[in-house]
């Protein structure tokens, strides 16, 4: 019996796949695709990879160079691309009189900028197999929150990027959504609950309780949760889905 060609995979991109909803999202896709874990921390792309037999690429995908040569050792590799995940997102609190410009430009360039120099890069080979994109933005993509101006402006930018890759290549058969999640237990809402925990003297868990208390499922999402739903929309069960957004958020919205 011959060897499999690996070629014959599809695979899937994960930008930011290093922890929380973009590791969940690589362990869900390892099930149909070859997973391309990518993200600047070497270490923990490495072990996401090593866990699902994916390929770790270290890349800091706000910098063209890199992307370039991302998706260079990609189709040198496998010949294809058949999905890619635009998870790679950062935090900065603070109102505007109180934001950078180092930090406007910081959370920009990776929550947004990075979202249309990897689709940029990634589309003409995502056309040839009738390709996805799905891309992670937020609630907060939808509804601002306070002291949130960069990362909420990023949030709704990469939507309306997504959207408009999904009305100008339809007619090439390439798919893009959006999943909007609200409060996700993740590394980086961990360190958000501790400083709101540090504040008010409550514990992490009294904190989440807090936030989360006034959703109608009274709970912050896993990022499995968050990985079923993307791994969905990127298979052809969701075939006739494109420019969608659909929010994860345990029904939150419909209280605004």
């Amino acid at each position: 019996m011959g060897v499999k060609d690996n070629r014959t995979k599809p695979v899937a991109l994960i930008t930011g796949g290093g922890s929380g909803i973009g590791a969940a999202i690589a362990g869900k896709l390892a099930q149909t695709h070859h997973v391309v874990v990518c993200g600047r921390r070497q270490k923990r792309i490495e072990e996401v990879a090593n866990s699902i037999n994916g390929t770790a690429v270290q890349a800091d995908v706000g910098i063209e160079d890199d992307v370039d040569r991302l998706i260079k050792q990609i189709i040198e590799k496998f010949g294809r691309l058949d999905a890619l995940i635009l998870n790679a997102g950062v935090n900065h609190e603070g109102k505007v009189t109180e934001t950078s410009f180092e930090d406007w430009e910081r959370v920009i360039r990776i929550n947004l900028t990075s979202g249309f120099l990897v689709s940029k890069a990634a589309l003409p080979y995502l056309s040839k197999n009738g390709g996805s994109i799905v891309t992670i933005s937020s609630v907060a993509g939808l509804k601002t929150a306070p002291s949130l101006p960069a990362y909420c402006a990023s949030k709704a930018g990469i939507i309306a990027l997504t959207q408009s890759i999904a009305v100008d290549y339809a007619d090439r058969h390439v798919r893009a959504n959006i999943v909007c999640p609200g409060w996700v237990r993740t590394e980086m809402a961990d360190e958000e609950m501790k400083s709101l925990a540090k504040d008010s003297g409550e514990t992490l868990e009294q904190a989440y309780q807090r936030v989360t208390k006034l959703i109608p499922a009274r709970r912050p999402s896993n990022p499995e949760e968050i990985a079923n739903t993307a791994a969905w929309l990127i298979s052809n069960e969701a075939s006739f889905i494109t420019g969608a957004v659909i929010p994860v958020d345990g029904g939150s919205l419909t209280l605004e």
